[in-house]
């Protein structure tokens, strides 16, 4: 059985994760574009950013996703992975991209990503805008920590990036 790492990244903090697992357990991580075939006997580690929901790359990748033995899905987002409201929003929106059948067999890991505004493209930094009016309507006292969060670094550079979370994916593949 092998195992494949392939992510999907826009601004490459996925492909910093996914880099840095390759580098940790001495599997080649490759770009979604250039996944190649995968066999009925393969794990694959599909990394994956997160945007407006949907992970970078899956919609195209899940014809050949759907053939391995196992699937770990990680995606990676600005949402705090500890607040479970947001796991049970991301793994709503990634079931709808992987289906019934192929959720079942995966198993998910969701790590912290970061922003750059600046290097946003037109799209992305609409979504945020608008993203951003909605919350800023919100009362104050209605305000969420992450709400209060994304007013604070509107238009700014953050990074929760925290590479030593790769331990959780090494950890699944002993």
């Amino acid at each position: 059985m092998g195992v494949k790492i392939v992510y999907g990244s826009h601004y490459g903090t996925t492909e910093r994760y996914a880099q840095e697992l390759s580098r940790r357990v001495g599997i080649p991580a490759v770009d979604y574009r250039k996944m190649g075939e995968i066999s009925s006997q393969d794990t694959v580690i599909y990394l994956g950013g997160l945007y407006a929901g949907g992970l970078v790359g899956l919609k195209k990748s899940l014809p050949k996703l759907k053939t391995a033995a196992n699937l770990i899905v990680v995606t990676v987002g600005l949402a705090d992975p500890e607040e479970e409201k947001n796991v049970q929003h991301i793994r709503t929106s990634v079931t709808k991209q992987l289906g019934e059948e192929l959720t079942a067999k995966t198993t998910f890991i969701h790590l912290r990503g970061g922003i750059d505004y600046g290097k946003l493209n037109m799209l992305h930094r609409t979504m945020m805008r608008m993203l951003y009016s909605q919350i800023k309507k919100k009362p104050v006292d209605q305000l969420s920590e992450e709400d209060q969060e994304l007013i604070a670094t509107y238009g700014k550079k953050v990074d929760f990036t925290d590479l030593s979370s790769v331990e959780k994916i090494q950890a699944l593949l002993k």
